[in-house]
């Protein structure tokens, strides 16, 4: 599964989310510095908070 570059949604590193995605992606994208609720935090963007196998347990077409 590659990772779109154009993707919107921050996921924060050592999150829930953040580990649904290790599982499902071959290479991982630059970390990126945000400010999130008044904290700066480390993560990536990717095209949703979970990956569509996160949800449903089977790999998205």
């Amino acid at each position: 599964m590659s990772v779109d570059k154009h993707s919107r949604v921050f996921v924060i590193e050592g999150t829930p989310a953040w580990e649904a995605w290790r599982a499902v992606i071959a290479g991982w994208p630059p970390l990126v510095t945000r400010e999130v609720g008044g904290e700066t935090r480390q993560g990536a963007f990717f095209p949703s908070l979970f990956p569509p196998s996160a949800k449903s347990g089977e790999k998205s077409e």
